[in-house]
């Protein structure tokens, strides 16, 4: 029997909601849940399903039949008052009215992916605005769920995630142009004089996380780190050897020096899923060396 003859016939699949459903993480989601599950995306555009956290309570409805939801949404504070204001109702109050409405269609489970840094000390300085709303939503979805005999309630917080292409430049800008500048073979200038120690996920890893904890239905909050941290000169340098090698890794020991924010982190969740992350940082970038040599 291959695996696809074992899977369930397509009418018994589960229905798997993504919230956020037009963003890359949430696309990457959809596509390795696909092979399990029946998914729809939902948000304010482009999605199958109209979902905007900026509802009034009682204002969001989840399709009946749908199992699980996953909440990808997420919204960036710029310091403007009024997109504060609104990155508040989507990143704190978002999720429990999401809960709420999972509650109301009778789904099994409300996975809400949040952020590693949710976990620093408030004193850290990557303990950003963004940081300590999703830690707000993180706390109280875990009042809420603990209160009441809803869905579960799974909080999955990754370390920084990275994929091909252009797939989060707009979150990780630095490492990008460090992709860039190996892939066009060009010096690599790392400011300051100390070498910052950071951890990435491949999103491919982070997919399969996601589809695990689903498949088991795990409540609680966990920590999603990558493989290993890694120092920025090593970042550099892999990312270099991944294109051949032909660019140069120099510190500009005049410019600031770029701040460590990698704190101590819980793996606790791998044992209980049976996965660890297997994409090496060395891995990753040789997949981007890949498809860019194909063109893709």
């Amino acid at each position: 029997m291959t695996d696809t003859d074992s899977r369930p016939a397509p009418e018994n699949r589960p229905l798997v909601l993504i919230v956020g459903g037009s963003s890359k993480v949430a696309l990457a989601l959809a596509l390795r849940l696909e092979r399990d599950y029946d998914v729809l995306t939902a948000g304010r555009q482009s999605c199958d399903v109209e979902i905007d956290l900026l509802s009034e309570p009682g204002g969001i409805r989840v399709p009946d039949g749908v199992d699980v939801v996953v909440n990808c949404a997420a919204a960036f504070p710029q310091g403007d008052q009024s997109e504060e204001s609104e990155s508040v109702e989507v990143n704190v109050r978002g999720p429990q009215k999401l809960y709420a409405a999972c509650k109301a269609a009778g789904s099994a489970q409300l996975i809400q992916l949040s952020s590693i840094f949710a976990g620093l000390p408030s004193q850290d300085p990557s303990f950003t605005t963004y940081a300590m709303q999703k830690r707000r939503a993180d706390e109280a979805l875990t009042a809420v769920a603990a209160e009441s005999s809803g869905p579960v309630c799974t909080i999955l917080r990754p370390t920084q995630i990275y994929g091909p292409g252009e797939f989060h430049r707009t979150h990780q800008p630095f490492l990008y142009s460090i992709v860039g500048d190996a892939a066009a073979g060009n010096e690599i200038v790392l400011a300051g004089n100390h070498d910052a120690l950071r951890d990435y996920l491949h999103i491919d890893d982070f997919a399969e996380i996601v589809a695990r904890v689903i498949e088991l239905r795990l409540p609680g909050t966990f920590d999603c780190p990558g493989p290993e941290p890694l120092r920025y000169s090593q970042i550099a340098e892999t990312a270099a050897a991944a294109f051949g090698g032909r660019s140069k890794v120099v510190f500009d020991h005049d410019g600031p020096n770029t701040l460590d924010n990698v704190g101590t982190v819980d793996r606790s969740l791998y044992p209980l899923i049976g996965f660890e992350p297997k994409i090496s940082f060395a891995d990753g970038m040789a997949i981007e060396a890949r498809l860019r040599a194909e063109g893709a």
